[in-house]
């Protein structure tokens, strides 16, 4: 939250209890449009607040935490019930009562603004000032501070000691700079500073959201220090005056039939997100390297063959997507990209991966579905931050051995893949969903009896014809799907399988189940072929069901 005075609408009892706190804090102009979201989110956590209070009333801790939010919710209260002071004299008769300060039309600020301890919200907005005093820094407990539309050309340093604020906004004013340790204060939340053309300082992703748009181009170079994100369409090309938006921090050129990028993009050096979707580029310049700023970058549904070697110059880019195209060989200069998060190649024509790929040290999703990779690169298993990896839809013959070294990993598509055996797999310890459909597997290693966090697990449409009795081990799988195989029994192992709720062997010819398939106390939905067991494995599978929570199963 930005402000604890919302904290009140948390801690309440009752549904009426917030709907009387509500009505007081509605006629706040500084907080009204925070209000009803809170309000209502409140009300949506009110069951689970209800549960930790009946489980805080047992034990000592619990009568101290109960005592501490009791006195948290009457500091909460006395705020929100406090007056709007909206005269500096005033509010100097009992500063220590003062919880909130909304001054205007002032040319300066007189230093006794230091003198309320207990400040918590100051309003400085649409006044003349053109400096703060130092003082401001002796507001301890101040949580809020806007100086929105005044002319300031900088704020003193002692607002770094404001170790409470979080929220600070001094958009529309005349700075220059701001000090170096403003973004250490420990409890800042929002930052907001649009609207200060001469500040070089990038907006937030919070704050460029807020932004307005330009849809045209025209518009937007009759005000170019006022621009910060730009959307266009059905353009054919960029003029070179794009140049002069030297604000721009989001450019959007999508549904078009650009074909080109002027070499003026290179001085929009505060460019933060370049989206340049369904257009006609078959290349892009060396150029977009000498992007410092560019943190998300989207090429999808272009004609591009290849992506140049200065890619790798853009140091700051979190996420690469370029979603069908045509690409058939990546740059080793991709390894340099040193803070992507995100790369996303779908549906392209890439046969391999640069052994550079293993230097993405901070990746945590890669996504290569539909394309026609047949193997993979060792330094494959050095990205450690490794979360998400999609390869379905290629051409995969193996895996590398490397691949296990992946610790963080937590899903992995292989679908419809050539692989016929998996190297060894008892590194991946936080993997969850593992989906190898549509290969033509003949064995599971051992090893898939470590992957001790696997919740799914799809092995439908291979040619196995046994599973080892480490499968068992698997105490958190909740989804089997084993449909499609050459499978005729099931190992005695899957009884251990407490959490398993779904289980899928359709299309095999299983003459025999294990006695221990009682033990799925979980499992709800089977898919079995019945034709195949005998009188006596029915009986025994109508009896070992009866302890599962499976309703019905077609022929028995």
């Amino acid at each position: 939250m930005i402000l604890s005075l919302f904290s009140s609408i948390f801690s309440a009892a009752t549904i009426s209890e917030k709907k009387k706190i509500f009505s007081e804090v509605r006629r706040n102009s500084i907080v009204q449009s925070l209000c009803l979201f809170l309000f209502l989110l409140g009300g949506l956590i009110e069951v689970s607040a209800q549960q930790t209070n009946k489980q805080a009333k047992s034990g000592k801790v619990a009568s101290a935490k109960s005592t501490s939010d009791k006195s948290s919710k009457t500091d909460s209260l006395t705020f929100i019930k406090s007056p709007i002071y909206t005269s500096l004299q005033e509010a100097l008769k009992n500063p220590k009562k003062v919880y909130k300060l909304k001054l205007a039309n002032l040319d300066s600020l007189p230093t006794s603004i230091g003198s309320f301890p207990n400040l918590k919200v100051l309003d400085l907005s649409g006044s003349h000032l053109k400096t703060l005093p130092s003082q401001i820094g002796n507001l301890k407990q101040l949580q809020v501070l806007k100086a929105d539309s005044n002319q300031l050309s900088s704020v003193p340093e002692s607002i770094t000691q404001l170790k409470q604020l979080q929220f600070l906004s001094l958009t529309h004013n005349k700075l220059t700079s701001l000090p170096e340790k403003i973004d250490s204060l420990p409890n800042l939340k929002s930052l907001q500073v649009r609207g200060n053309a001469e500040l070089n300082r990038l907006l937030s992703k919070d704050e460029l959201a807020m932004t307005k748009t330009f849809q045209s181009l025209q518009e937007a170079l009759a005000h170019p220090d006022q621009v910060y994100k730009l959307a266009l369409s059905k353009v054919t090309q960029l003029p070179e005056s794009i140049g002069r938006l030297k604000n721009l921090q989001s450019l959007s050129v999508d549904n078009g039939a650009l074909a080109t990028l002027p070499n003026q993009i290179t001085q929009l050096t505060k460019l933060q997100d370049l989206s340049l979707v369904n257009n006609s580029l078959k290349e892009l310049p060396a150029s977009i390297g000498k992007l410092p700023n560019l943190q998300n970058l989207n090429l999808s549904l272009n004609p591009l063959e290849k992506l140049p070697s200065e890619l790798g110059n853009l140091s700051k880019l979190e996420s690469l997507t370029a979603l069908q195209n045509r690409i058939s060989a990546l740059p080793s200069e991709l390894g340099n990209l040193s803070s992507l998060k995100s790369l996303n190649l779908t549906g392209n024509q890439l046969t391999s991966l640069p052994e550079s790929i293993g230097k993405l040290g901070n990746l945590e999703q890669l996504n290569l579905m539909g394309n026609k990779l047949e193997k993979l690169p060792s330094s494959l298993g050095d990205i450690s931050k490794l979360e998400k990896l999609n390869l379905f839809g290629n051409k995969l013959t193996s895996l590398p051995e490397s691949i296990s070294k992946l610790e963080k990993l937590q899903s992995m598509n292989l679908s419809q893949n050539a692989l016929q055996t998996l190297p060894s797999l008892d590194g991946l310890k936080g993997l969850e969903s593992l989906s190898l459909n549509e290969n033509p597997l003949i064995e599971l290693p051992s090893s898939i009896g470590e992957l001790a966090n696997l919740k799914e697990l799809n092995l439908a449409g291979g040619k196995l014809s046994s599973l080892p009795e480490s499968i068992g081990k698997l105490k958190n799988l909740s989804s089997l799907d084993l449909s499609a195989n050459q499978l005729s029994s099931l190992p005695s192992s899957i009884g251990g399988l407490e959490k398993l709720e779904s289980l899928d062997v359709w299309s095999n010819k299983i003459t025999s189940l294990p006695e221990q398939i009682n033990g799925l106390s979980s499992l709800h939905d089977l898919k079995l072929p019945t034709q195949y067991l005998s009188r006596t494995e029915l009986d025994k599978l109508r009896m070992s069901l009866m302890k599962t929570k499976v309703v019905s199963l077609p022929g028995l």
